[in-house]
C-alpha cells in the first residue's frame, strides 16, 4: 500500500503527480471564503441570505447543519482566518484579538501572556476604540504581562 503524500509528489521528483484534491479543494473553499468575506453583492452571499444561514458575520456562524458546501466552508474558515488581514474601517466586524489587525499577526499571537488574562475573548475593534483601549484583565498584571502591555499600548497609540 503507498500513501496518497507519494502518490501526489510532482513527477520532477520521481513520483508519480497526481493532483492533491483536498488541498484543491480547501484552496478553492478559501477562495469562496475570501469572496463571502469581503463582497457584500456577490451571489453566493444572496444565496446564503435567502437559506438564513448567514445572518449576522460569516465568522461568527456555527459549524452545525447545513449543505456539504456550507459545512466546507466552516471547515476552512480557521484555516483561512490565519491568513488574512483586515482593513478595520469601522471596526465592528474585527475581532480585537484574533483579527491580523495591527501588525503582520494576530495579537493573541503577538501577545500571548496578555490575552491569556484578557476578560472580553469577543471584543471588535470598534469596541476597544470606544474604551479608548482600556482592556479589563481577569486579574493584576504580572511583569511578562506589563511588558507586553507597555508594547501594546505603544502600537496602539
Amino acid at each position: 500500500m503507498v500513501k496518497w503524500d507519494t502518490l501526489a509528489r510532482p513527477k520532477e521528483f520521481g513520483e508519480l503527480g497526481f493532483l492533491d484534491t483536498r488541498a484543491m479543494n480547501t484552496v478553492l473553499l478559501a477562495k469562496r471564503t475570501s469572496h463571502i468575506d469581503g463582497c457584500e453583492d456577490s451571489p453566493c452571499i444572496k444565496i446564503l441570505e435567502k437559506k438564513k444561514v448567514l445572518e449576522r458575520n460569516f465568522f461568527r456562524t456555527s459549524h452545525r447543519g447545513g449543505s456539504q458546501f456550507w459545512q466546507g466552508l466552516q471547515e476552512v474558515k480557521c484555516w483561512y482566518e490565519r491568513g488574512r488581514g483586515c482593513t478595520v474601517n469601522c471596526g465592528e466586524r474585527v475581532k480585537f484579538r484574533k483579527d491580523v489587525w495591527l501588525g503582520d499577526c494576530a495579537l493573541k499571537t503577538s501577545f500571548p501572556y496578555l490575552y491569556q488574562i484578557y476578560r472580553e475573548r469577543q471584543c471588535s475593534v470598534a469596541d476597544a476604540w470606544e474604551r479608548d483601549w482600556s482592556l479589563e484583565f481577569r486579574r493584576n498584571l504580572g511583569q511578562e504581562e506589563m511588558v507586553e502591555w507597555a508594547d501594546l499600548s505603544g502600537r496602539l497609540e
